[in-house]
């Protein structure tokens, strides 16, 4: 409850909370107006996951306020993984957990006479290269990276490939 206290005509709010005082005159009616000047900041989008947008409408989060999260385009929710947060007595946010996984690409193929190599993971925005095999030369992309496409998670290129150019570099050596 706010209890308004007036000494000297300046009006002043008073709670558990710290708060700032708006004064407005409209034809001589005075009104308080309590924003908190305790409270966490706007939470953070993230990678793979975004406030649920009727929750970041707020101009301030007070103590105990939580915000959902829900995953972005190209990610799932990891069961078991709870997406909220909560605004904490220090006026900073509870630790945000992974609660969104990647969508998975699957195998992205590897050239014929070649290998791909996985750098990361088969996941959404991973990337793999592709190597082809002494004495073959590499005839397309490089690597592909997997992306969405419609609502599926997709290797964005084919697999290049390995054509033989003749003496393999061991060969050339001797």
């Amino acid at each position: 409850m706010l209890k308004n206290i007036h000494t000297e005509g300046v009006a002043e709010a008073k709670s558990n909370l710290k708060f700032v005082t708006a004064l407005c005159c409209n034809r001589g009616i005075r009104r308080t107006v309590g924003i908190p000047t305790s409270s966490c900041p706007v939470p953070e989008s993230l990678i793979y996951a975004v406030p649920k947008p009727e929750e970041v409408t707020k101009n301030y989060y007070t103590p105990g306020t939580t915000v959902t999260y829900v995953c972005r385009r190209g990610y799932d929710s990891i069961p078991g993984m709870s997406p909220v947060i909560t605004c904490l007595q220090n006026n900073s946010w509870s630790e945000v957990p992974i609660f969104c996984r990647g969508k998975s690409c699957g195998d992205p193929g590897k050239p014929e006479n070649g290998r791909v190599v996985i750098v990361t993971d088969l996941l959404y925005r991973s990337k793999v290269n592709f190597i082809c095999d002494d004495g073959y030369q590499l005839i397309g992309s490089p690597f592909t990276q997997c992306s969405m496409k419609s609502n599926a998670a997709k290797w964005d290129k084919e697999p290049p490939d390995c054509q033989h150019r003749g003496k393999s570099d061991s060969e050339l050596l001797e």
